[in-house]
């Protein structure tokens, strides 16, 4: 899929869980790991990180794994996000993840690409008011030329700061979108990683599976599922 990549924000300066982005999970740092299980179906994949020295050490960490980095501001994220989707033409897809998330894999992402051109619209997201899935399952799927638009005409800070696409959703609405099978209500769990107690559950499904990078989505919501439902 040439016209599609994969572009997840991350950082190292969080201010609940400092360093969160290279904690362990599963014997892989957080991030590289989310970044290797998006890519791992064969997708374009790009981290986006910023231009600070704290950030260093995670893009040399993404780079020993073959993963792609792009740096640019700190604060601006929508500008960030389109430094990274450079050389995607304006009716090619960007995908936004972010590194908080560890489940997501290739899979998910192809899977909500197909809902999202069988609508035919310009942006979708895995996230919805009766959505069954767990908190950290998020994916927003966009043509780049509506992420440049925003991009061109977003001016409000929260509009440009790291949930990137409240202008986007203001302008194209958020349409209904799929519970990707999911039967199980899991709404009410977490599967991102924002605290300690976060890194302590992430943690404790990731221990229950052989190959972290390679385990299905559904395989870890499964288990995330039987220890917290």
């Amino acid at each position: 899929m040439d016209d599609v990549r994969i572009i997840i924000q991350a950082r190292m300066t969080s201010s609940r869980l400092p360093g969160k982005a290279l904690l362990p999970v599963g014997g892989v740092p957080s991030v590289p790991l989310a970044a290797l299980r998006a890519k791992r179906t064969g997708l374009d994949t790009v981290v986006a990180t910023s231009e600070m020295a704290e950030d260093d050490a995670l893009a040399a960490a993404l780079e020993e794994r073959g993963v792609a980095v792009a740096r640019g501001s700190l604060d601006d994220v929508l500008s960030r996000y389109v430094l990274a989707a450079e050389g995607v033409p304006d009716d090619g897809v960007v995908i936004r993840l972010t590194g908080d998330n560890t489940f997501p894999d290739g899979n998910f992402v192809e899977e909500l690409l197909r809902y999202y051109r069988d609508l035919g619209v310009d942006y979708v997201t895995s996230v919805a008011p009766d959505s069954l899935l767990p908190y950290g399952m998020c994916c927003e799927v966009m043509t780049a030329r509506v992420l440049r638009e925003a991009d061109a005409q977003a001016t409000l800070s929260e509009d440009r700061g790291e949930c990137v696409t409240p202008w986007i959703i203001r302008e194209y609405g958020k349409p209904k979108t799929t519970n990707m099978g999911m039967e199980a209500d899991m709404s009410g769990l977490r599967c991102t990683l924002d605290t300690q107690e976060d890194y302590e559950r992430i943690s404790r499904v990731f221990a229950r599976v052989e190959d972290p990078v390679n385990a299905p989505w559904r395989r870890l919501c499964d288990i995330l599922y039987a220890l917290e439902g």
